[in-house]
């Protein structure tokens, strides 16, 4: 089972990134055509199917964390109501986005119009989701600079003293996770501000560094809205 877990843990890590990329350029899409209705309606049933599957993945994110060996005392009515939910989700196409996800899109859309003025860097060894964040924060008018792994986001903040924020994935590739990272980056600059975001963070390196960030993971995928 600890075998199992950590493969649906893997596969629904990457297929959480994917899922992201598409969320995010959506959303992206919807501002730049909301004067058409045929589109919008196209974009919709997409941003619904896409959020049914980041649902999906969440759940079995969920089911990779769970730790090997560890007796649980289970509702076994609950459970199965649980999977029955879970079944009914990946049959079902939904007819209509949920209407929380367009108040989000609307209240980003928005918010675009109050500009940044800081440098913020972003880091992700996904390459979709490090050009989706340049857009995104870009578009609310902030200076976004990108590395791809712990030690090249180093290398970023030392050549560039005006980065206000930073902004890692957790689990990457090379010697530095983004924890890491940033507590290397702390001791240099103890003022810089950290926001971590991942979609499968080991519980372990939570752990690890909860006593050193005290701001919440955020979430991937993210809307803009929360980003924001």
């Amino acid at each position: 089972m600890e075998a199992v877990g950590q493969l649906t843990g893997g596969i629904a890590h990457d297929f959480n990134n994917i899922l992201g990329v598409i969320l995010g350029n959506l959303e992206l899409l919807e501002a730049q055509l909301r004067n058409n209705n045929a589109a919008k309606e196209r974009i919709d049933s997409l941003l619904a199917v896409t959020n049914r599957a980041v649902n999906l993945t969440q759940q079995l994110l969920g089911f990779a964390r769970t730790e090997p060996g560890l007796s649980v005392v289970s509702n076994l009515d609950h459970l199965i109501d649980s999977m029955r939910a879970l079944i009914e989700r990946s049959i079902t196409l939904p007819r209509a986005r949920p209407q929380s996800v367009t108040d989000s899109i609307a209240a980003a859309t928005n918010h675009a119009a109050n500009t940044g003025t800081e440098t913020i860097l972003v880091v992700d060894d996904e390459s979709g989701l490090l050009k989706l964040a340049q857009q995104r924060l870009s578009r609310l008018g902030y200076r976004v600079l990108t590395a791809s792994d712990g030690e090249q986001g180093l290398q970023v903040l030392e050549q560039n003293p005006d980065v206000a924020l930073l902004f890692t994935d957790v689990v990457m590739p090379g010697a530095l996770n983004g924890y890491a990272m940033a507590a290397n980056a702390l001791t240099q600059r103890p003022h810089l501000k950290v926001l971590h975001t991942s979609g499968y963070a080991d519980e372990t390196l939570a752990r690890t560094y909860a006593g050193r960030f005290t701001n919440p993971l955020l979430k991937k995928p993210h809307s803009m809205q929360e980003l924001a």
